[in-house]
């Protein structure tokens, strides 16, 4: 499917060329595809792209990384995180986003096969804050963390609350 980046199977861990021009920050890899953000808060994806789970609007593979475009392209993404067939992108500004197989916490158990901003979790506003911005004790915190696994996401906010969705 692509998921190395490099259109073949890798028995020993060989460099992404093609993403030599970039400062990459985070990466992470579900079933089959990746995921990398770069210090510019780009996001590139690659690999199988059953459910949308690349975010690139269709659902072809997607065999060397390819930038994220749409909702994405006008933020700065500074993490992201992949399940087994879904993906988040967390923005500086604390915003977060979903695609791919349903259960991405935007209130829908449909697949997205591109980002969608998940203003909500389990019915409760998600606070929106800058990561240049530390409350003073007792204020509304944002979003610091993400991290998926099979069916379900979990998110760490700085004032350490832990936000859970999926199956």
């Amino acid at each position: 499917f692509g998921q190395t980046g490099r259109m073949e199977q890798l028995s020993i861990p060989q460099v992404i060329n093609s993403l030599d021009a970039f400062v990459v920050v985070s990466v992470a890899v579900g079933d089959d595809f990746s995921l990398i953000a770069t210090s510019t808060g780009s996001v590139f994806s690659f690999g199988r792209n059953h459910v949308g789970q690349l975010g690139q609007g269709n659902r072809l593979d997607c065999p060397k990384p390819r930038l994220v475009k749409g909702l994405l392209q006008s933020k700065v993404i500074v993490q992201v995180a992949a399940g087994r067939a879904h993906s988040l992108a967390l923005a500086r500004t604390g915003e977060l986003f979903g695609f791919g197989d349903g259960n991405i916490g935007n209130g829908d158990v449909l697949s997205s096969i591109n980002p969608v901003a998940i203003s909500h979790v389990y019915g409760s506003p998600v606070k929106v804050r800058s990561f240049e911005w530390f409350p003073p004790h007792g204020a509304n915190c944002f979003e610091q963390s993400i991290c998926c696994g099979d069916s379900h996401s979990m998110l760490l906010t700085n004032g350490g609350t832990v936000w859970s969705w999926g199956e």
